[in-house]
Order: C-alpha cells, then sequence, then structure tokens
C-alpha cells in the first residue's frame, strides 16, 4: 500500500507515494522518528487526511500500529461509494489487505 520513493529523510517535506487499487497519491511527511513513527498528511481539493504509522516493541515482537484520520466529503461518496458505510468497509479491506501483504513479506524474509 505505501511505497517510498528515494531515501526517506528524518525532516518534514519529504513525499511518500501510497498506492490503493491502482491508483496512488502523494501524502507530506510531516514528522518521522527512524524505527519508532511516521506521520503524514495528505490535501489536494476535496482529498484531504492524516495518519500514524508506529512501530512499538512489546513482549519481543514489534507491533505495527496504524491510525489515520480520513475525513471524506460528501460528494466523493456520491460519486464513488453507495454511502460512508459502503466507503468505511472497503477502506477497511484495502487496509486489511496490506497488512496481510506485509505479514506475508515478513515471513518470507524470515526464511
Amino acid at each position: 500500500m505505501v511505497a517510498q520513493r528515494g531515501p526517506l529523510q528524518s525532516r518534514s517535506a519529504s513525499k511518500l507515494e501510497v498506492l490503493v487499487d491502482k491508483r496512488s497519491f502523494y501524502a507530506e511527511v510531516v514528522s518521522f522518528q527512524e524505527g519508532k513513527k511516521l506521520q503524514w498528511v495528505f490535501r489536494s481539493g476535496l482529498y484531504k487526511g492524516q495518519g500514524t504509522w508506529t512501530l512499538e516493541e512489546e513482549e519481543g515482537h514489534t507491533r505495527l500500529r496504524y491510525v489515520s484520520d480520513l475525513p471524506v466529503h460528501p460528494s466523493l461518496i456520491a460519486e464513488h461509494f453507495l454511502n460512508a458505510k459502503d466507503f468505511a468497509a472497503r477502506h477497511g479491506r484495502v487496509i486489511r489487505k496490506a497488512f496481510g501483504g506485509l505479514e506475508k513479506r515478513l515471513e518470507e524474509t524470515k526464511a
């Protein structure tokens, strides 16, 4: 779901490409702590949002947590989705797919 173009700097204004269902958009990194946290914002026309990826050590494992705030303009729901519940369900599937892919990749690198 997320692809980084070039080396991510530990300063704000780096760009992060987010890939979703053959579409992509660029978010701006507003905060980055190596191995701990990445916060981003996105604003373009009616589209806007923010999110945080956090890595946390927990009992010998690493937990990846993703939290986002993606307010959706009503005209976007009317144009692309049945209703807000349909949008939430589709977004949830995309996030689960992203985490499933990440889990698979991590398992492959263990072998």
